[in-house]
């Protein structure tokens, strides 16, 4: 799958893919992209925040209130892309961790060589650990 790694949403559209097709491994992981992404894309929204708050303190007494009003417009629309980033972060990373719960949970998707591990160590071995 060839994919903008930069792109939350390709990622989250390659996640979907990959957990229709039970390859949960690559689904948990272009979620957790898609997550880690999002979150970084909401703090850069509550930067832009900061920044806009800053300017707006800055402004002379000679500003017209169309000018005030439109920061004041902007500051509401980032607070808002931040929450709506934030929220997908959060629900993606959920279904991150879904897809590892459904791998632990099935050990038909362990690889075989992950399985024979058990079998490959001693008694003596196991109980010394």
């Amino acid at each position: 799958i060839t994919i903008n790694e930069y792109n939350p949403f390709e990622l989250i559209q390659n996640g979907h893919i990959c957990n229709d097709q039970n390859d949960l491994w690559s689904a948990a992981d272009y979620f957790s992209r898609a997550a880690q992404m999002l979150h970084s894309m909401a703090m850069v929204e509550l930067e832009k925040e900061e920044d806009t708050m800053k300017e707006q303190e800055s402004v002379k007494a000679g500003t017209t209130n169309e000018h005030v009003l439109f920061k004041t417009n902007s500051k509401r629309r980032q607070i808002k892309f931040a929450k709506v980033y934030y929220d997908n972060g959060r629900e993606y990373l959920s279904k991150s961790i879904d897809c590892v719960v459904r791998i632990l949970s099935d050990t038909t998707n362990f690889p075989s060589s992950c399985a024979s591990m058990g079998q490959m160590i001693s008694k003596e071995e196991s109980l010394r650990r």
